[in-house]
């Protein structure tokens, strides 16, 4: 599936390798300035991390909703773990 396809490459690409870099940031701000990146306000750390964590929170609720919109409503999810999707 090509959409399928592109939101997980969004997924690798852009919103993991955000929610990393913001955390580490967080988590090492007080050494920030001596690493080089002294300039990143904690706000501004703290706004892509938001961010990202909602792009996540995204990605679930729509997987989730996609997998009920079947001709029943686990027929998706049955697909998911078998790799088979029955046909009606």
């Amino acid at each position: 599936n090509p959409l399928q396809r592109v939101a997980y490459l969004g997924v690798k690409l852009f919103i993991n390798p955000l929610i990393w870099c913001t955390g580490l940031f967080y988590l090492f701000y007080n050494q920030l300035a001596a690493a080089g990146f002294g300039g990143l306000a904690l706000g501004t750390i703290a706004l892509a991390h938001t961010f990202a964590a909602f792009l996540m929170l995204l990605f679930l609720i729509v997987h989730v909703y996609l997998g009920t919109a079947g001709h029943t409503p686990t027929a998706h999810f049955r697909a998911m773990v078998t790799g088979w999707e029955e046909l009606s």
